[in-house]
């Protein structure tokens, strides 16, 4: 039986060689390629491959519009996009445009191996997830396990719309559910509906220090008495978490959250943060 066949598009020779040597070892033949504009003649004379794994950042045809040109021209191949430097809003538009994963480099090894075997034999995901489950670097990828995020729902509680949008596109296409709320109060009643299995709090909605207060509300009041043990995350542009913000409050205890993350979000600290949330 043929192997499968998965593209490397990457400018810098290092990457393209190791993942060149990564394939191999899992059974698929390579092609590597500097630019999107040689990947497009190869398929002159070649058929597409199974999988096509490309930098965001290339000479010349970026990611994004290569991704366009094998859309808008009916070539079909599952797309798994490589960036140095990325943001929600710039992951999503991958997404949008037919990518079936966006990673951030350093790539991990099993973590790109799973993600290449559900794509060519999505029966086989769950024993991949056995076998490639390991420690990750650096230190922000501890514990992440991609199958973690099935069937689990996320409630984003954020008075702006568009982080919500990219944000809860980007979740959703790491498999999680999401529910939205756009203020305190609506992140309460919708608390109460959906049950979720993690919380991504803001701070600043329609008053300067309302998420705190929806913090201490959820972990403090006996009517949310139940909810106590979901994991709260804060995502704020404030820098300090409270103990920083606030160290030498006694009331402190009583608003923190179980993370703390700033906005601009990195996306693997993010996903990374909230799996190990959801194992504990």
């Amino acid at each position: 039986m043929a192997r499968p066949v998965v593209s490397v598009i990457d400018p810098d020779l290092g990457v393209r060689e190791s993942l060149r040597a990564l394939l191999d070892t899992l059974g698929f033949d390579a092609c590597t390629h500097t630019s999107a504009e040689g990947f497009l003649n190869s398929l002159r004379e070649n058929a597409p491959p199974d999988c096509l794994i490309t930098e965001l950042q290339l000479h010349g045809m970026s990611g994004m519009d290569l991704q366009r040109r094998l859309r808008d021209g009916g070539v079909c191949v599952p797309v798994i996009v490589l960036a140095t430097d990325a943001d929600v809003p710039t992951a999503v538009a991958c997404m949008q445009l037919g990518a079936a994963h966006f990673m951030e480099k350093p790539i991990v090894g099993p973590d790109l191996a799973q993600r290449i075997r559900r794509l060519l034999d999505p029966t086989a995901a769950g024993a991949a997830a056995t076998r490639d489950a390991e420690p990750r670097s650096p230190a922000a990828r501890h514990d992440l396990e991609v199958t973690m995020s099935t069937g689990k729902t996320v409630l984003i509680i954020d008075d702006d719309e568009d982080f919500q949008a990219s944000l809860g596109a980007f979740l959703e296409s790491e498999g999680y559910r999401v529910v939205h709320a756009v203020s305190g109060r609506d992140g309460l009643a919708k608390l109460k509906e959906c049950e979720p299995d993690a919380i991504f709090l803001d701070i600043m909605m329609e008053t300067m220090n309302e998420g705190y207060g929806v913090a201490f509300t959820i972990k403090h009041q006996p009517e949310y008495e139940r909810f106590q043990d979901v994991p709260l995350i804060m995502l704020s542009s404030i820098r300090e978490d409270p103990d920083q913000r606030f160290p030498r409050s006694e009331e402190t205890d009583l608003i923190r959250p179980d993370r703390y993350l700033t906005k601009p979000v990195d996306l693997d600290l993010l996903l990374a943060t909230l799996a190990r949330t959801l194992q504990h």
